[in-house]
């Protein structure tokens, strides 16, 4: 009797060995080959659940925002916006290098996607997102406010790479809860 494989979780397998190999190897230096060699498959099997590494990288990238979006879920039952805040600085803490090797996934795509691609319409989307998340979880009346404390907290997850030192997570929070005063001004 030949054996019954769940298409769905399979993929969803190999998606989550995808996610640390984008991460650790880097988008542009794997091909599907590649991709397949490292997770022990064969092409063929990787190209039917994939027909390109672009597509790979979209399922990655959803898969991100899923994770991300169910903490925000679970963050929206804090009291208020300040109690959020401290709920996603403590999220950044915990997800550190996770989200440290998105970021640089995502700034390595954003450098080698053209101008129209599917691929870079999706990082837009996804930015997109998480910026009226972030609106929403901090009862944000203005996106740029979302945006300000999005690209702080990226900053800091850069500056961790650039410079090596690790992040003050307490600094970071008192920095967010400065650029939220902009909300009342």
């Amino acid at each position: 009797m030949p054996k019954q494989v769940d298409h769905d979780a399979y993929r969803r397998e190999l998606i989550d060995q995808c996610v640390e190999l984008f991460a650790q190897r880097g988008y542009a230096a794997l091909t599907m080959r590649e991709i397949a060699r490292t997770l022990g498959v064969s092409t063929g099997t990787l190209y039917h659940y994939f027909p390109t590494k672009q597509a790979i990288f979209s399922e990655v990238a959803r898969r991100a925002m899923q994770t991300d979006a169910g903490f925000l879920e679970a963050v929206l039952a804090a009291a208020g916006p300040q109690e959020r805040l401290v709920a996603l600085v403590a999220h950044v803490a915990a997800d550190e290098e996770r989200l440290v090797q998105q970021l640089l996934v995502l700034m390595e795509v954003l450098r080698l996607e053209g101008e129209g691609s599917p691929l870079l319409e999706q990082v837009h989307t996804m930015a997109r997102e998480y910026v009226a998340g972030v609106v929403v979880l901090l009862e944000l009346p203005d996106p740029a406010v979302a945006r300000a404390l999005l690209a702080q907290i990226n900053g800091h997850l850069l500056a961790r790479e650039i410079e090596g030192v690790p992040i003050d997570f307490d600094a970071l929070r008192s920095q967010l809860t400065l650029l939220m005063t902009w909300r009342t001004s």
